[in-house]
């Protein structure tokens, strides 16, 4: 059972990791063509600080790089067997 759950993270993380890779692009393309777009802020869900969507997308692509991050390190530490 361990190693047939073990094989089906392997494959999963073989089509989730390239398509985050292929979302980290466009969401970093997006964001510096969104850089000078203002729009509101938020913090809490009330309107905060001015920002821009660029911004915002910047944060975003920096989440899912730390999520291939960790998928890359989680693969190596648990798929020795690959």
């Amino acid at each position: 059972l361990d190693t047939g759950l073990t094989l089906q993270i392997r494959d999963s993380l073989r089509l989730i990791v390239p398509r985050l890779a292929k979302l980290e692009q466009v969401v970093r393309k997006q964001s510096r063509r969104y850089r000078s777009t203002a729009m509101a802020g938020r913090s809490e869900g009330q309107i905060g600080s001015p920002i821009t969507f660029g911004y915002k997308l910047a944060v975003i692509d920096s989440e899912i790089t730390d999520h291939i991050v960790r998928l890359s390190q989680a693969s190596e530490r648990l798929m020795w067997l690959t």
